[in-house]
């Protein structure tokens, strides 16, 4: 048998990096072109879900946002949304937030999803639960985003 004997690449590198990525957020851009909501939901895989129970405290990030309006109705020039990732409210992690300009709902958009891929899920699997403080981990998106824009 043609290769019989030989060790798969995947099991002589380690695990393959590609398959800690399955945390995502799904994002939905509203149609309405006054309000411009911005709908997400960030969606575990199992693995995801067992890890983040493990860690003693919460996860969330911090997103710097332009032409932001709260939910007060308040719009902000500039601010930094913080958004959980980990506990949530619901059997399913939702949020949304609404903006006055296209460009600061898209730039918003983009870190978020980088921020769940990139930052999030790697850290999930490298992390040791006990180095996690009790008060949680902020990321820390973008940082200086929102006074250079």
């Amino acid at each position: 048998m043609p290769g019989a004997g030989l060790t798969p690449p995947a099991l002589v590198a380690g695990p393959n990096p590609a398959t800690f990525l399955a945390m995502r957020a799904e994002v939905v851009a509203s149609e309405d072109t006054t309000t411009l909501y911005l709908r997400w939901e960030i969606v575990f895989e199992p693995g995801d879900r067992e890890r983040l129970e493990c860690l003693p405290g919460p996860v969330s990030l911090r997103i710097p946002a332009r032409h932001y309006v709260d939910v007060d109705g308040q719009a902000h020039e500039a601010l930094a949304v913080e958004v959980p990732v980990f506990p949530h409210n619901g059997s399913r992690n939702r949020g949304q937030a609404r903006f006055t300009d296209h460009e600061a709902r898209r730039a918003f958009w983009e870190a978020l999803e980088r921020a769940v891929v990139s930052d999030v899920t790697p850290w999930l699997y490298e992390v040791e639960p006990a180095t996690v403080p009790y008060e949680g981990h902020v990321f820390e998106v973008g940082a200086g985003d929102v006074a250079s824009a």
